[in-house]
């Protein structure tokens, strides 16, 4: 929301100082885009991640998507400056289903997951780094990463156990 912001309003003392008689319009373009970033910035927070995902998150994300695609339709498409791109065709119909489907996020599926499937094996691999024998860490590794991404998995993950107290 603060980049939003930013983005949106960085323009506005400028055409103040300016083309004062245009402040008012250029106002209310910001605030039309502002909302349209911030619908995307709401949908995108739930499926451009590797992590599991329950009915409630995707029950949120198609309330999201519906809304987002409905301002799309009333600020861009209704004043003829675009159209629905298939991207956003993608998000409005397949993007739930699938993650439905698959019961994890999108993030796999686009440059940013591979960059977080990066940093979560090398994380990883700096845990698991005093594991002398090269294919017992690297099979450690592939154990731990599947533990935190697979749904299923996460379901049969043990939960830490709490620690006594030593103030008895």
């Amino acid at each position: 929301p603060t980049v939003v912001t930013a983005i949106t309003g960085a323009h506005l003392p400028v055409i103040a100082d300016r083309c004062p008689d245009l402040t008012g319009q250029a106002t209310e373009v910001a605030a039309r885009y502002a909302s349209l970033m911030n619908g995307y910035a709401a949908c995108r927070e739930t499926f451009s991640h590797c992590r599991p995902v329950d009915d409630a998150e995707l029950d949120k994300l198609q309330e999201n998507v519906e809304g987002f695609l409905k301002l799309c339709r009333k600020e861009v498409v209704s004043r003829s400056l675009g159209n629905i791109t298939p991207k956003l065709h993608l998000l409005e119909e397949h993007a739930v289903p699938l993650m439905r489907r698959l019961r994890v996020g999108l993030g796999l599926l686009a440059e940013q997951g591979a960059e977080s499937l990066h940093s979560s094996l090398n994380s990883l691999e700096t845990k698991l780094k005093n594991i002398p024998n090269e294919l017992l860490r690297l099979k450690a590794i592939a154990e731990q990463y599947l533990l935190t991404t697979t749904a299923e998995a996460s379901s049969l993950r043990p939960q830490p156990k709490k620690r006594k107290s030593n103030s008895q």
